[in-house]
C-alpha cells in the first residue's frame, strides 16, 4: 500500500478513503473523524463502549457518532495520541495522476491545474468599467460632447 505523502515533521500520513478501507481489510483498525485518521488497532479492545462500536465504524466517516457521545477529557487526550494523519480527497488524488500523466506526456513542461486563480481579476474589471462609464458620463454632462 502505497501512502500518498508522508511529512516527517509531524510523522503524519495521508490516505484516501479507499487506501484506509484497504488497511482496515488487512486487519488493522483506523477510523476517522474530522477529516484525521486514527490508528485504533491497539485501542479497540479497551474502548469503554466495547470493541464492537469501533468495528463498526471502521468503513465510514466517525465524526457524528463520535460527537453524539459525551467523551471525557481522557477520552480526548487518548484520540490524541491515536492520530496518524489527514484524509486525502479523491478528487486532489484525481488531479495528482492527471498531472503526472500530462507530465509524461509533454516531458519536463510543468502543467498546473490551478483552480479559481483569477477570482480577483473579476472585481477589478467591474470597478475599471464603473470607473469609466462614470468619467464618460461627468465629461459629457459638463462638456456637452466628448472633446
Amino acid at each position: 500500500l502505497t501512502l500518498l505523502q508522508h511529512d516527517d515533521e509531524m510523522s503524519t500520513i495521508r490516505l484516501t478513503y479507499k487506501q484506509l478501507a484497504e488497511r482496515n481489510a488487512n486487519g488493522e483498525l483506523y477510523l476517522t473523524i474530522h477529516r484525521k485518521i486514527y490508528n485504533c488497532s491497539t485501542f479497540f479492545t479497551e474502548h469503554p463502549g466495547g470493541k464492537d462500536v469501533l468495528l463498526n465504524l471502521k468503513d465510514r466517516d466517525a465524526t457524528k457518532a463520535f460527537e453524539s457521545v459525551g467523551h471525557s477529557s481522557d477520552a480526548q487526550r487518548i484520540l490524541n495520541q491515536l492520530f496518524v494523519g489527514f484524509i486525502q480527497p479523491e478528487r486532489l488524488v484525481e488531479r495528482t495522476s492527471q498531472q503526472e500523466h500530462s507530465a509524461e506526456r509533454f516531458g519536463s513542461i510543468p502543467i498546473v491545474y490551478a483552480r479559481n486563480t483569477h477570482t480577483y481579476l473579476k472585481p477589478c474589471v467591474f470597478l475599471a468599467l464603473c470607473a469609466i462609464v462614470v468619467y464618460v458620463s461627468y465629461r459629457t454632462e459638463y462638456f456637452g460632447r466628448w472633446t
